[in-house]
């Protein structure tokens, strides 16, 4: 008895992908344990790791195909492995690299205002309290002083994290803009 029908398809854009499955089935089970597969959000489906921009790969294809058949399912291929020529795959990969850039770099831009108004919490606070007041332990406003103090160091320590993946983000766009030069030139270093 076949719990049904799932299909594998390949293209150049799209890569290998099981399409068929639903949450929590033996299909969808058994491709989660599968360290060659993971869910993408871009596809809806499942797709075999690296396989995006290539030609498909017969041996992961067939492997998938018998832990699908032996879980009860009724495997199809419908596989197109018709490349784009060198100077087309050149241009998307160049394009694909652009957006990567655009990608990081907004990244990185959010991520460094939003640690810019971590740190102005932080200082906010400190800035307010008079050079050198200790806490005054007796005091009735002991406990929402220090409270106070602990949220501004917590946001002080967050806002240097925030501000060094930020940074982080910003190398990776900085090293991504450098690719397609560094690889038509690749005795030339880039950077």
């Amino acid at each position: 008895m076949s719990l049904g029908t799932l299909t594998i398809h390949h293209d150049y854009e799209s890569g290998t992908t099981v399409e068929g499955t639903t949450r929590n089935s033996p299909a969808h089970l058994a491709l989660k344990a599968h360290p060659s597969w993971t869910w993408s959000r871009y596809s809806t489906a499942w797709l075999l790791r690296s396989s995006r921009h290539r030609q498909s790969k017969p041996y992961a294809l067939a492997d998938i195909e018998r832990v699908l058949t032996e879980a009860g399912y009724t495997v199809e291929r419908d596989i197109d492995d018709t490349m784009p020529s060198v100077e087309q795959q050149e241009t998307n990969l160049a394009d694909r690299m652009d957006d990567r850039v655009d990608r990081l770099t907004e990244r990185s831009g959010k991520h460094q205002t939003k640690a810019d108004a971590t740190r102005a919490k932080a200082d906010y606070v400190f800035h307010n309290i008079p050079m050198g007041q200790p806490l005054l332990v007796d005091h009735y406003s002991y406990k929402a002083d220090r409270n106070r103090r602990e949220r501004a160091w917590n946001n002080l320590g967050k806002s240097i994290k925030q501000g060094e993946y930020a940074d982080e983000l910003a190398r990776r766009a900085e090293t991504a803009s450098h690719h397609m030069g560094a690889r038509h030139n690749p005795g030339i270093d880039p950077f």
